[in-house]
């Protein structure tokens, strides 16, 4: 079922509830469905008497992995502490439009989900909903882009009332979702999508090609050196990078008569945090006249990648 009401926003402070899972802040988005609309939610609960499962459809634009995922809800019908969460994440492939019986990968997460109270809240005649977001790691999962998969999230919060229990959050977006009861047969529902996003274990990082140079141009004449600044923050250690991996429009780092990579630690652009300052070898096959701007890729040591871009200005 899905619960229309009238609402109210009050401001909250928010709320943490740190249960288990880091939040993966500098993971790459790959799929946003959209924000939650404050106004519906779809029952995805495993113990009530609206006994269900919610999923909805998501294209990815080219392959990738997911290994974190947003989403948003609320717990129906009580303004009291939150239910324990028993969270079982399922991705299912598609069978003409709609989930197959069965899913590709699924994950229980029990009182393993970073939870947050938002600062709304929204009055009905039959009480309080309070929104949550809620953010999980999860063991990365290969799919395809341009192929259509669905996700389900549902709740098991033993609620034994006659209403209540866990709810998703519905989108801004006006469009159809599925429902069933326990591994019962997918029915398509209207009114609108489900709010959720999909990230990627990969690590979206700045960097400044020679570093205090604006524009950054250099000859292509295959000698010497290119200085990329891989910089650091608040919330990203440029000590755990593996200077090994690194490939900037695919040259290499340079390497010293030690046998190291030419990569230095310090504060290239003075705010305070650590950079990872390397010198690539430069080669005039590399590059073009029309080129203006480039990749620098590479891996932390415990194996998740990264990326970062800046703009280049090529010189003959």
């Amino acid at each position: 079922m899905y619960i229309s009401r009238s609402i109210l926003l009050v401001s909250f402070v928010v709320v943490l509830f740190n249960l288990f899972a880091v939040k993966s802040a500098v993971a790459v988005e790959i799929f946003n469905s959209g924000q939650p609309n404050n106004l519906q939610w779809r029952n995805s609960d495993f113990s009530n008497q609206f006994e269900g499962e919610a999923a909805d459809d998501f294209i990815l634009s080219s392959d990738n992995q997911v290994a974190h995922i947003r989403w948003y809800g609320s717990y129906l019908f009580t303004d009291e502490q939150p239910m324990p969460d028993d969270f079982t994440i399922n991705f299912y492939n598609d069978d003409t439009d709609n989930p197959v019986t069965e899913p590709s990968h699924t994950a229980n997460f029990t009182n393993s989900v970073s939870r947050i109270l938002t600062e709304v809240v929204v009055y009905t005649d039959n009480g309080d909903f309070k929104m949550y977001e809620y953010e999980v790691d999860i063991s990365p999962i290969a799919l395809q882009g341009n192929t259509r998969y669905w996700l389900s999230i549902v709740n098991n919060t033993q609620e034994q009332s006659s209403y209540g229990g866990w709810a998703w959050a519905y989108n801004t977006e006006s469009n159809t979702h599925r429902w069933r009861r326990f591994q019962g047969v997918w029915e398509t529902y209207g009114s609108g999508n489900l709010a959720f996003s999909l990230h990627s274990n990969e690590v979206q990082v700045q960097i400044d090609v020679k570093p205090g140079s604006d524009p950054n141009c250099f000859n292509i004449n295959g000698h010497g050196v290119i200085p990329v600044a891989i910089l650091g923050s608040a919330s990203f250690d440029v000590s755990t990078i593996d200077s090994n991996s690194l490939s900037f429009g695919g040259l290499t780092v340079r390497v010293r008569g030690n046998r190291l990579p030419s990569c230095g630690l310090e504060d290239s652009n003075d705010d305070g945090f650590t950079d990872l300052v390397c010198q690539f070898e430069d080669d005039p096959l590399n590059w073009d006249q029309g080129n203006d701007s480039t990749v620098l890729i590479g891996s932390l040591f415990d194996g998740t990648a990264f990326e970062g871009s800046d703009s280049i200005c090529i010189v003959p």
